[in-house]
């Protein structure tokens, strides 16, 4: 395979021309084009044959003498005295791609055309003859400081010399010395080994520069204006090249608060409460808040913030302004609409206790058991359980109200008898009283005596001496 060089040279200059110009769109300005001398030293190929610089000299006759060390490969290595740079200039032309992120390009994949003109083979002058090479490389960068990278080469490629050509590999190492934001200084030593057994391993030399296809920076901010995302703005790398000018760690096109500096969770803005709202949709930015409340205090957790609750520090119902109802039974029902605003009751029974399933008792056959002492209105001691009995009757039955009538027995005066019926009821009625029954449920009167029954002369407790409960319901 004849590879003509300077052809080569002319058509891979117009495609990358016509490359940088019409696909500039698709993120191309990571293409760098080269060019730089050429120097072959073919010293290191004092044999012919595949991988022969890696085998010892060969003497006169054609036997190996000698071994690697001794043989002299490397020490004519950079011996411009067996340089061929004479002749036509020697110079090559390579078209690279960065591969990397923005801030760190590790690898340059390349192609490169080199074209000579060989008037030496070692230390004999000999013919000049045309000397050509494709090769496609990689450099990967091994060591960074500052300006300065040093890489390593790998590859494979074409070389031809007249009218013989063979495959090659290259392996070798270079140093670039980067002169601005787009221009790079490179020098680099390659070892090429032929891969058939007709053609010669040599060692090739570059000195050259390398720019960037149009990587301006216009914003003069280090990045690049194909990557920047803020090209007419100075701005960071890290934001590709895109402004932070509160320094608060969220660039600026997505922070909703540019000039106030504040975490990312927020957009970048402030929470002057570290209530976790940001202070533009905090409703109280500088008191701590609920967010269910704009960001505003309910220091009685009654769902009211404080500012519009007309007792902030209180427990109380949207409808009654965040103030507590009056409910002195603390059932939850107010006092205005409790039935029974001294018993804890339920909403359902208007603030009343739930009725319980009352034992069928005649409360006013309890009553007339009573006992009373003969002329008097105290009970006698085997009524408590009789009393006892009837208070929680009335608690059972919280709707309902009650006369209290009492009576006597025929021994005495009748207006004596009136008097002492009306006291025996009024007794009753004070006693449920104090056992909480609530007033406005109880009357009380006196009917004097009962007549007299033959049958129940000398009955002790005489059983006309008794207070009669009379139920009276809410329609009656």
């Amino acid at each position: 395979m004849r590879i003509r060089a300077d052809i080569w040279l002319f058509v891979l200059l117009g495609w990358v021309v016509h490359f940088n110009l019409h696909a500039q769109e698709i993120n191309q300005r990571r293409w760098e084009l080269g060019f730089g001398g050429l120097g072959l030293n073919s010293y290191a190929a004092g044999r012919t044959g595949q991988f022969s610089s890696f085998r010892p000299a060969l003497t006169e006759d054609g036997s190996e003498t000698g071994s690697l060390r001794s043989g002299g490969f490397l020490d004519g290595l950079y011996d411009l005295s067996q340089a061929n740079l004479s002749g036509s200039v020697p110079a090559y032309i390579q078209i690279g791609y960065r591969i990397g992120d923005l801030t760190e390009e590790k690898h340059t994949l390349g192609l490169r055309i080199g074209s000579s003109k060989l008037n030496r083979y070692g230390d004999q002058e000999i013919s000049a003859v045309r000397f050509g090479s494709l090769e496609g490389r990689l450099e990967s960068v091994l060591v960074q400081y500052a300006m300065v990278r040093l890489h390593s080469t790998i590859g494979l490629g074409f070389a031809s010399l007249e009218d013989d050509s063979s495959s090659q590999a290259l392996i070798g190492a270079g140093l670039r010395v980067k002169l601005g934001a787009n221009a790079s200084l490179r020098v680099a030593t390659d070892y090429h080994t032929a891969l058939s057994q007709n053609f010669f391993d040599y060692f090739s030399h570059s000195v050259g520069v390398s720019f960037a296809l149009k990587g301006g920076d216009r914003d003069k901010d280090g990045v690049w204006d194909a990557y920047d995302q803020c090209p007419d703005t100075p701005g960071l790398k890290k934001f590709m090249g895109c402004p932070d000018s509160d320094k608060d760690g969220t660039e600026d096109r997505f922070d909703k608060c540019v000039d106030l500096p504040g975490p990312e969770a927020l957009n970048g803005c402030p929470d002057t409460d570290e209530d976790g709202i940001s202070d533009p949709i905090d409703s109280c930015p500088e008191v701590f808040g609920k967010p269910e409340l704009g960001g505003c205090p309910d220091s009685d957790h009654d769902g009211i913030k404080d500012s519009e609750d007309a007792c902030p520090y209180q427990y109380g119902p949207i409808k009654n302004k965040g103030c507590p109802i009056a409910d002195r039974d603390n059932d939850t029902v107010a006092d205005s609409e409790d039935q029974c605003p001294d018993i804890a009751g339920t909403v359902a029974n208007k603030g009343c206790p739930e009725p319980k399933i009352p034992e069928k008792v005649d409360i006013n056959e309890l009553a007339k058991t009573l006992g009373f002492a003969k002329g008097g209105f105290v009970f006698i001691t085997e009524s408590n359980e009789v009393l006892r009995k009837i208070v929680q009757y009335m608690f059972d039955h919280p709707i309902e109200s009650y006369d209290l009538v009492g009576f006597t027995d025929s021994v005495g005066p009748d207006d004596v008898n009136l008097e002492l019926s009306k006291n025996r009821a009024k007794r009753l009625h004070d006693y449920l009283i104090s056992r909480g029954i609530h007033p406005s449920r109880l009357t009380y009167e006196g009917k004097g005596e009962l007549p007299e029954d033959p049958s129940l002369i000398g009955v002790e407790p005489h059983p006309h001496r008794r207070v009669e409960i009379r139920i009276r319901r809410p329609n009656d």
